[in-house]
């Protein structure tokens, strides 16, 4: 494929992730947050905390709901943990927030990147400073950095321009379109609002 087709493709790739998300926003509830727990997170749940149990690690809850499920953050079994990040994101309760921004300082890379990625489901601007604290660690795997970026552009604050227009001259690609994505969004965004705004 020569460049000009390449160029062409990818450029239409980005207008249409624009033109998806443009409509996703605007047919979106505005409070989309819930307490109640899907069905799929509870039987993903049940069978990590079941083969923790095969391995001797007894977990108790007696009610899963949301305070549960932020407690498992904690566990030392780190798929128990990194199963109950995954899980907020998927509930995206609000309340939630303030224990995923405390796992990104974990020790353990992959809980990092989920829980990046679960405060972007939630999509909640109190995430917004967190994870441009993420990015602005550049020891930070890229997975970790890339889930950061990702979760920026869903949450579409402008306050995440500065870095991601940083990161958009990186030399690392995967970040560096990753970057030029969710700039893309917060961009489309603010067209969006200030089109409704008339």
């Amino acid at each position: 494929m020569n460049p000009t087709t390449r160029i062409y493709f990818r450029t239409l790739a980005l207008v249409l992730v624009i033109a998806v998300t443009a409509v996703s926003w605007a047919t979106k509830p505005a409070m989309a947050q819930t307490r109640e727990i899907p069905g799929y997170v509870q039987i993903h749940l049940n069978e990590v905390i079941a083969d923790a149990a095969a391995t001797g690690d007894i977990i108790r809850i007696e009610k899963m709901d949301l305070n549960s499920i932020v407690a498992l953050l904690d566990h030392n079994n780190h798929r128990v943990a990194s199963a109950a990040a995954y899980a907020l994101g998927e509930i995206r309760d609000a309340e939630a927030v303030p224990a995923l921004v405390a796992a990104l300082k974990s020790d353990r890379d992959h809980m990092r990147r989920i829980a990046a990625h679960a405060l972007g489901k939630i999509g909640d601007r109190r995430a917004v400073m967190p994870l441009i604290e993420v990015l602005c660690n550049e020891t930070q795997p890229v997975a970790v950095q890339a889930s950061a970026i990702n979760s920026l552009g869903r949450i579409s604050d402008p306050r995440a321009k500065r870095i991601l227009t940083h990161l958009n001259r990186s030399p690392q690609n995967w970040l560096q379109q990753a970057a030029n994505v969710a700039l893309l969004k917060i961009n489309a965004k603010h067209s969006f609002n200030v089109a409704s705004a008339k």
